[in-house]
Protein backbone atom coordinates (compact mmCIF):
# COMPACT_ATOMS: atom_id res chain seq x y z
CA UNK A 1 0.00 0.00 0.00
CA UNK A 2 1.50 3.38 -0.77
CA UNK A 3 1.07 6.38 1.49
CA UNK A 4 0.33 9.61 -0.88
CA UNK A 5 2.59 12.49 0.17
CA UNK A 6 0.13 14.28 3.03
CA UNK A 7 0.26 10.81 4.72
CA UNK A 8 4.02 10.77 4.52
CA UNK A 9 3.71 14.24 5.66
CA UNK A 10 1.65 14.26 8.78
CA UNK A 11 3.31 10.91 9.86
CA UNK A 12 6.48 13.29 9.81
CA UNK A 13 4.86 16.17 11.81
CA UNK A 14 3.61 13.70 14.38
CA UNK A 15 7.03 11.82 14.85
CA UNK A 16 8.22 15.78 15.57
CA UNK A 17 5.41 16.38 17.42
CA UNK A 18 5.90 13.10 19.39
CA UNK A 19 9.94 13.86 20.10
CA UNK A 20 9.01 17.51 21.09
CA UNK A 21 6.36 16.24 23.62
CA UNK A 22 8.51 13.85 25.02
CA UNK A 23 11.80 16.01 25.24
CA UNK A 24 9.29 18.75 26.85
CA UNK A 25 8.31 16.01 29.31
CA UNK A 26 12.00 15.31 29.96
CA UNK A 27 13.03 18.69 30.82
CA UNK A 28 10.18 19.50 32.91
CA UNK A 29 10.06 15.87 34.92
CA UNK A 30 14.06 15.70 35.46
CA UNK A 31 15.03 17.06 38.52
CA UNK A 32 17.89 19.78 37.73
CA UNK A 33 17.54 19.64 34.16
CA UNK A 34 15.25 22.98 33.50
CA UNK A 35 16.15 25.47 36.11
CA UNK A 36 13.58 26.22 38.65
CA UNK A 37 12.14 30.13 39.41
CA UNK A 38 11.47 30.43 42.99
CA UNK A 39 11.19 27.08 43.53
CA UNK A 40 8.62 25.81 40.79
CA UNK A 41 9.39 24.24 37.03
CA UNK A 42 7.30 25.38 34.20
CA UNK A 43 4.11 22.81 32.81
CA UNK A 44 5.41 22.67 29.33
CA UNK A 45 3.25 20.21 27.94
CA UNK A 46 0.01 22.63 28.69
CA UNK A 47 1.50 25.46 25.69
CA UNK A 48 3.21 22.72 23.63
CA UNK A 49 -0.51 20.83 23.23
CA UNK A 50 -2.40 24.62 23.05
CA UNK A 51 0.06 25.31 20.46
CA UNK A 52 -0.22 22.34 18.50
CA UNK A 53 -4.16 22.47 18.22
CA UNK A 54 -3.96 25.66 16.94
CA UNK A 55 -1.97 24.81 13.60
CA UNK A 56 -3.06 21.25 13.01
CA UNK A 57 -6.59 19.56 12.14
CA UNK A 58 -8.29 17.68 14.80
CA UNK A 59 -7.29 14.02 14.80
CA UNK A 60 -3.55 15.45 15.22
CA UNK A 61 -4.44 18.47 17.98
CA UNK A 62 -6.37 15.38 19.97
CA UNK A 63 -3.53 12.86 19.82
CA UNK A 64 -1.23 15.26 21.03
CA UNK A 65 -3.50 16.47 23.52
CA UNK A 66 -4.15 13.39 25.26
CA UNK A 67 -0.18 12.23 25.22
CA UNK A 68 0.56 15.52 26.53
CA UNK A 69 -2.34 15.64 29.02
CA UNK A 70 -1.32 12.06 30.13
CA UNK A 71 2.51 12.94 30.42
CA UNK A 72 1.83 16.49 32.22
CA UNK A 73 -0.40 14.11 34.41
CA UNK A 74 2.65 11.74 35.36
CA UNK A 75 5.14 14.54 35.64
CA UNK A 76 2.81 16.53 37.91
CA UNK A 77 2.01 14.75 40.61
CA UNK A 78 1.28 10.93 39.44
CA UNK A 79 -1.82 10.21 38.23
CA UNK A 80 -3.83 10.51 34.90
CA UNK A 81 -6.67 12.63 35.18
CA UNK A 82 -7.04 16.45 34.87
CA UNK A 83 -4.65 17.77 32.26
CA UNK A 84 -5.65 14.28 30.37
CA UNK A 85 -9.12 15.46 29.73
CA UNK A 86 -8.89 18.85 29.80
CA UNK A 87 -6.06 18.97 26.78
CA UNK A 88 -8.00 16.39 24.43
CA UNK A 89 -10.87 18.11 24.71
CA UNK A 90 -9.51 21.67 24.59
CA UNK A 91 -7.36 20.88 21.82
CA UNK A 92 -10.33 19.19 19.65
CA UNK A 93 -12.11 22.86 20.60
CA UNK A 94 -9.34 24.97 19.17
CA UNK A 95 -8.44 23.19 16.36
CA UNK A 96 -11.74 22.71 14.96
CA UNK A 97 -12.33 26.69 15.87
CA UNK A 98 -9.19 27.23 14.38
CA UNK A 99 -9.22 25.64 11.07
CA UNK A 100 -12.98 26.04 10.12
CA UNK A 101 -14.03 29.57 11.64
CA UNK A 102 -11.65 31.50 13.04
CA UNK A 103 -8.86 33.08 11.45
CA UNK A 104 -5.57 32.89 14.35
CA UNK A 105 -2.92 35.48 14.03
CA UNK A 106 -0.59 34.82 16.06
CA UNK A 107 -1.09 37.12 18.76
CA UNK A 108 -4.36 35.56 18.96
CA UNK A 109 -2.88 32.21 19.59
CA UNK A 110 -0.65 33.87 21.83
CA UNK A 111 -3.26 35.27 23.90
CA UNK A 112 -5.69 32.42 23.70
CA UNK A 113 -2.85 30.03 24.52
CA UNK A 114 -2.26 32.33 27.76
CA UNK A 115 -5.65 32.60 28.75
CA UNK A 116 -5.77 29.00 28.69
CA UNK A 117 -3.01 27.76 30.08
CA UNK A 118 -3.93 29.86 33.17
CA UNK A 119 -7.51 28.39 33.04
CA UNK A 120 -6.38 24.90 33.51
CA UNK A 121 -3.41 25.62 35.91
CA UNK A 122 -6.43 27.24 38.44
CA UNK A 123 -9.05 24.60 37.65
CA UNK A 124 -6.25 22.31 38.50
CA UNK A 125 -6.10 24.14 41.99
CA UNK A 126 -9.43 24.49 42.26
CA UNK A 127 -9.86 20.91 42.52
CA UNK A 128 -6.80 19.42 43.88
CA UNK A 129 -6.21 22.09 47.03
CA UNK A 130 -8.99 24.21 47.18
CA UNK A 131 -11.65 21.41 47.95
CA UNK A 132 -9.17 19.29 49.19
CA UNK A 133 -8.97 21.46 52.63
CA UNK A 134 -5.58 22.36 53.13
CA UNK A 135 -4.93 25.34 55.25
CA UNK A 136 -3.26 28.65 53.75
CA UNK A 137 -4.65 28.04 50.36
CA UNK A 138 -3.90 31.51 49.21
CA UNK A 139 -0.28 31.83 50.83
CA UNK A 140 0.57 28.38 48.76
CA UNK A 141 -1.49 29.46 45.95
CA UNK A 142 0.48 32.74 45.57
CA UNK A 143 3.74 31.37 46.74
CA UNK A 144 3.54 28.14 44.24
CA UNK A 145 0.67 28.34 41.47
CA UNK A 146 1.76 31.92 40.22
CA UNK A 147 5.50 31.29 39.81
CA UNK A 148 4.67 28.12 38.33
CA UNK A 149 1.76 30.03 35.84
CA UNK A 150 3.85 32.58 35.30
CA UNK A 151 7.17 30.56 34.30
CA UNK A 152 4.92 28.62 32.09
CA UNK A 153 3.43 31.45 30.15
CA UNK A 154 6.98 32.50 29.21
CA UNK A 155 6.74 29.20 27.11
CA UNK A 156 4.05 29.74 24.99
CA UNK A 157 5.19 32.15 22.34
CA UNK A 158 8.39 29.81 21.91
CA UNK A 159 6.56 26.67 21.02
CA UNK A 160 3.65 28.25 19.54
CA UNK A 161 6.52 29.31 16.64
CA UNK A 162 7.83 25.75 16.62
CA UNK A 163 4.24 24.45 16.36
CA UNK A 164 3.87 26.89 12.73
CA UNK A 165 6.52 26.08 12.00
CA UNK A 166 6.24 22.18 12.06
CA UNK A 167 2.47 22.66 10.32
CA UNK A 168 3.35 24.60 7.34
CA UNK A 169 1.94 27.43 8.57
CA UNK A 170 2.91 31.14 7.74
Amino acid sequence: MKMDISMKRNLVKCIMYFLEAVFAFALQATPYLMPELFGEKAVLLLPLALSVAFFEEESIAVIMGAFCGVLADFAFDGSIGLFAVSLTILCYVISLLSRRYIKISFLSAVLAGCFLTVLIMLIHFVLYFAFSGYNYIMQFFFMHYITRILYTLAFVPFFLIISRKLSGNK
